[in-house]
């Protein structure tokens, strides 16, 4: 407890150092609803991980929605 709680008031993107190369960032809003959703990431021109982020589901009708947003380097996407 007391390892992680050192870390609660930086105010750096990765607090706890050096990320593992195999990583990616998954974030959940259950408490909004979005149609979009970008995440800048300043000073980070190679950063290469996915940003995964859902909202709250909704349900229409007889179908149940879930937003989902999947934000990737160009770098990456481009091949």
């Amino acid at each position: 407890f007391y390892r992680y709680g050192r870390y609660k008031s930086d105010t750096k993107l990765f607090p706890q150092g050096v990320t593992p190369e195999n990583h990616l960032n998954i974030s959940a809003l259950p408490w909004v609803n979005f149609d979009s959703f970008n995440l800048n990431v300043a000073n980070f021109t190679d950063y290469f991980a996915p940003i995964i982020t859902m909202a709250k589901y909704q349900q229409e009708g007889d179908r149940l929605l879930l937003p989902l947003s999947v934000q990737v380097h160009h770098a990456v996407c481009d091949g």
